[in-house]
């Protein structure tokens, strides 16, 4: 009766097993991203094993894996997160390309002033005493060096109004 049911007895059995041990060797994720592997490395085991029974094997297919609900669940929330992870590496790194052309042209402006800054001083000397007087917020400092003169050579009078 083995003969009619050589199926049933040996190969249905030496596959399960086999696919089993092979699948043992890969985590779920693996089992899907590197399945020519698994399907290589089962298809030697299976071959080798209905090799003692004088059974040829030509080929094999790996067609479907079955997951529980909750791994399905994470590996769908897994794509849907790494096209937005994604996107948001592409958000941060067009921000930090913002940034850096804000800080360059800054930098520019920056360099423009002082430029003009200097142009001003080699036409007038007595631009620089003008540009702190501009800059003065009108308090008088609390300590001023040997001769007392607080703005270079100018005459101020501080009116207060009480």
């Amino acid at each position: 009766m083995l003969l009619y049911r050589y199926a049933d007895k040996i190969v249905g059995p030496a596959e399960q097993e086999t696919i089993k041990q092979v699948a043992a060797h890969y985590s779920a994720a693996e089992l899907i991203t590197k399945r020519p592997a698994a399907k290589n490395e089962a298809m030697t085991l299976i071959t080798a094993r209905l090799a003692n029974y004088n059974i040829v094997v030509d080929a094999i297919s790996i067609t479907n894996f079955s997951f529980s609900n909750v791994f399905t669940q994470a590996i769908e929330a897994k794509v849907t997160a790494v096209p937005e992870q994604a996107e948001n590496q592409l958000q941060t790194i067009r921000i930090q390309a913002q940034q850096a052309v804000a800080q360059a042209n800054g930098t520019y402006r920056e360099s423009v002033r002082i430029k003009l800054i200097e142009n001003q001083l080699e036409r007038s000397p007595n631009y620089l005493k003008y540009y702190a007087l501009q800059k003065w917020n009108g308090i008088p400092p609390q300590v001023t060096g040997g001769g007392g003169n607080l703005f270079c050579g100018y005459q101020v009078t501080l009116r207060v109004r009480l």
